[in-house]
């Protein structure tokens, strides 16, 4: 879908075709933009076809029934009633004032700047929310703020630096800040701050609070705090899914203090050499070519290409440093990894690196020093996978698609675990191969997160029976790459379209990230709660009435960075490791909290949860970010793990599909997923299921420690995803074709664990034995007949053994490969 097309457009545009489905093209496409382009125009095109109205005409019009405004479609739902209901809102863009990038504040006619201290130059939420759709909607450079004044009480705490722009994650002070004040907050438009909006009086004292920027991300890293004639960016981009509550602010105060007095910001002087030590670390390998490599290679093996500023490449990678002792500090810290503290052994490859100079003897203990009290060398890096480059497009190729309108060039397959077409089923399978023709994404992982997604939209109703336990169609899945460039998310985008179509209200409202804490993720499935408060206008003293709880007891938790979700089940204090495994085993969740807020009990129930994960992450961040005791505790196999890599380069994308005949299928389907009850095995399915038990069993049991702990519960996620299967071929019992599916999936998601978890699959160890047993140098054509009784192809094999060979396991001259060490 184009970017001039959003979410809210397609809503709209649904809305408007269920309520007057013979509205003319023209009527529609004049409100609320007025320069849709022709791709757009295409989408809804499709979506009027008759076809298409009939099959999402009822939920559309069970969704927009919750606003009696259909016409207004607010472009920021997070954002807290309590917020909206006053008229201090403004506009803002983007202008330079005296050299600087700033955000002015606009009246709502767009042209005349604002003051947050005329109220007469404000206007209510919907007029600006209405002005900045028509002026192209929220985006970089222009949005909506919110002024706040002293007599609401309403505070701005405003957490700049906060916040890893790639991943999510929260500097663990900021993290303890918003724990504590549990109030709406949302990221601000910089991407690396977050703002608390909260009510309740602040003590009086300081309002700025600078902080070291080593405790944070980038040179600006402070805490601000707002509470009369400000105006406030606001975003929507939600990361605490909470009402704008009322606290008593003394403890978060506090807080604070003691936050700045733990991290003071430095001393103006000159720049510290901690400071350029530690972002000399950080240092990120620009990549020259498609080969991969390491920093422990390009020190060791490099070549010096600059001295002012250093610079040092090995062909593969270069490593860009203000100066040579940024480079030598950077160089100590990768060898104090590479060999676990020994100085020894650091000392020995720093003098045969073409770093070594004279002036290194004097300053190798400093150094050493500074390296070994600033890393932690209990977590070691994982090795490295067995994984090969993707292939080099030849100017030849590119020659003879020139004059194509959407060229794709393929990548070829990698090693890892081998992935065929035949392992995609049904519908799901169909959706894939048509969204993935012109996607450079891994069509596993495009695969995974649909059945995932289906899954949660199909709810809490379908079901199979382990002794009393009850097993429904929520999956947790995690899609891991090599690395950034891995296409996770282009391949959760692809997919997203059908799904927009197929139920846009679940989309919209049960489609969260972003979470801080267990009691959030339960706050948005909550039951309703009767309760006792106090009445003073009763004898009695009390009454009795009802927490309004959430009807819909679906919740996707979708993340780009599945960090976030480590990160969080890692709190232990949070509860959410527990709250997120009983979500997956679809107990009751709870969270009893104490204290009230206006009197009413903070604790949450959930009897009957439909909760599913989808994240996207590297093998790096998983091994560094899973929780601790993950593979121990059942919270590590509850997920069902992904290997995917790039497959292709689209460099113009594709074009846009009409998903007509898919939706109106998948519409069907749902609706009678959501019709059936108990789902029993057919008579074969039950025969079949008793050999395949055991051999899922035995299987798991050959693998590795570690990945075997994390695929524990692989008769489950078999049996969950024969039950997809079984749903959207509109079966009311499993056969032995979903079982098959389900096995066939499986077994690509066991092979992943196995090799994101210890670098190496299956096939790759198959050869690494048989070599041991056969030393020597052996050819690929040798190991192709031997080992794989040529079942394989050579093409294949010989990218097993190059995979080995990037890992360190292989050596390789010409054609002949040999066990290395």
């Amino acid at each position: 879908m184009s970017a001039t097309m959003t979410l809210h457009d397609l809503e709209h545009a649904k809305t408007t075709i269920a309520n007057n489905p013979d509205v003319p093209l023209d009527m529609l496409l004049s409100h609320p933009h007025k320069n849709w382009n022709e791709e757009a125009k295409t989408y809804i095109q499709n979506l009027m076809k008759p076809e298409v109205v009939e099959a999402i005409a009822e939920p559309i019009v069970a969704a927009v029934t919750v606003d009696p405004d259909a016409k207004f479609v607010d472009p920021l739902p997070k954002v807290p009633q309590q917020l909206k209901d006053k008229s201090n809102w403004v506009l803002w863009k983007l202008a330079s004032a005296n050299g600087k990038i700033t955000k002015v504040p606009y009246k709502l006619d767009f042209k005349n700047a604002a003051a947050s201290t005329r109220p007469e130059d404000w206007s209510d939420y919907k007029s600006v929310a209405e002005k900045i759709i028509s002026e192209g909607g929220i985006t970089e450079r222009q949005g909506i703020g919110r002024v706040v004044q002293k007599e609401e009480r309403v505070v701005g705490i405003d957490l700049d630096g906060c916040r890893d722009s790639q991943t999510g994650l929260l500097a663990q002070w900021a993290e303890d800040l918003v724990e504590m004040v549990n109030s709406y907050c949302e990221v601000t438009p910089s991407q690396t701050g977050i703002r608390i909006w909260v009510r309740g009086t602040l003590p009086e004292g300081d309002r700025v609070f600078n902080l070291d920027p080593t405790v944070g991300y980038g040179t600006k890293v402070k805490i601000e705090i707002f509470t009369d004639a400000r105006y406030f960016t606001v975003t929507g981009q939600s990361i605490f899914h909470a009402d704008l509550w009322k606290r008593d602010l003394t403890e978060p105060y506090e807080l604070i203090h003691a936050i700045r007095r733990k991290h003071p910001a430095p001393k103006k002087t000159k720049a510290s050499s901690a400071t350029s030590s530690t972002e000399s670390v950080s240092v990120q390998i620009e990549k020259l070519g498609r080969f991969e490599t390491s920093k422990y290679d390009i020190f060791m093996k490099g070549t010096i290409t600059s001295r002012e500023p250093f610079v040092i490449d090995n062909g593969y990678g270069r490593l860009p440093y203000p100066s040579q002792s940024e480079a030598d500090f950077a160089f100590a810290s990768v060898l104090a990894y590479h060999h676990k503290g020994d100085r020894e052994k650091m000392s020995a490859d720093f003098h045969q690196s073409p770093l070594y100079r004279d002036k290194w003897d004097r300053l190798e203990e400093s150094t050493f020093d500074k390296v070994l009290a600033s890393v932690d060398l209990t977590e070691s890096a994982p090795a490295p996978l067995a994984a090969v480059p993707e292939r080099f497009i030849t100017q030849e190729e590119i020659d003879a698609s020139i004059d194509e309108e959407f060229p794709v060039y393929p990548l070829g397959e990698q090693s890892g675990p081998l992935w065929q077409d035949e392992m995609m089923h049904g519908i799901a399978g169909d959706i894939v191969r048509k969204a993935g023709k012109y996607c450079e994404a891994h069509p596993a992982g495009m695969y995974l997160d649909l059945l995932v997604s289906l899954g949660n939209i199909m709810g809490r109703h379908a079901h199979f029976k382990v002794g009393a336990s009850k097993h429904f169609t929520n999956e947790f899945m995690i899609r891991v790459g090599n690395t950034s460039t891995a296409r996770k998310g282009t391949g959760r985008d692809a997919i997203n379209e059908p799904l927009k179509m197929i139920d846009g209200n679940w989309y919209t409202t049960r489609v969260m990230s972003g979470f801080g804490s267990g009691e959030a993720v339960v706050g948005l499935v909550a039951d309703p709660m009767q309760q006792s408060v106090r009445d003073t206008k009763s004898s009695l003293g009390f009454k009795n009435i009802v927490k309004p709880g959430v009807e819909d007891k679906r919740l996707f938790i979708r993340e780009g960075e599945a960090a976030s979700i480590f990160q969080l089940a890692n709190k232990k204090e949070s509860r959410a490791d527990i709250i997120l495994r009983d979500g997956w085993d679809g107990l009751p969740l709870k969270n009893i909290v104490k204290g009230k807020t206006d009197g009413i009990n903070n604790s949450a129930t959930c009897m009957e949860p439909h909760l599913s994960i989808s994240g996207d992450t590297t093998r790096d961040e998983l091994k560094r970010r899973m929780p601790d005791g993950a593979d121990q505790n059942g919270f590590g196999n509850r997920f069902l793990y992904t290997f995917v890599y790039r497959t292709k380069m689209c460099p113009n994308g594709g074009p846009q599909l009409d998903w007509t005949s898919e939706v109106v299928a998948l519409h069907k389907t749902i609706q009678f997923a959501r019709s059936v009850g108990y789902v029993p095995l057919t008579k074969a399915a039950h025969k079949m299921w008793s050999r395949m038990y055991v051999e899922i069993e035995n299987e798991v049991g050959e693998l590795p420690a570690l990945p075997q702990a994390m695929c524990a519960r692989g008769v489950a996620h078999v049996r969950r995803l024969a039950l997809i299967f079984a749903l959207l071929d509109m079966k009311d019992s499993v056969d032995s074709e979903h079982l098959q599916a389900a096995k066939k999936l499986w077994d690509y998601c066991m092979d992943s664990a196995r090799f994101i978890f210890s670098g190496e699959t299956k096939e790759q160890m198959q050869i690494i034995n048989w070599m041991r047993l056969n030393p020597g140098a052996r050819t690929t054509r040798e190991i192709t007949d031997t080992v794989f009784h040529r079942h394989q192809r050579v093409e294949w094999v010989k990218t097993q053994l190059d995979g080995l060979v990037v890992a360190g396991r292989l050596a390789v001259a010409g054609d002949q490969y040999s066990l290395k060490g």
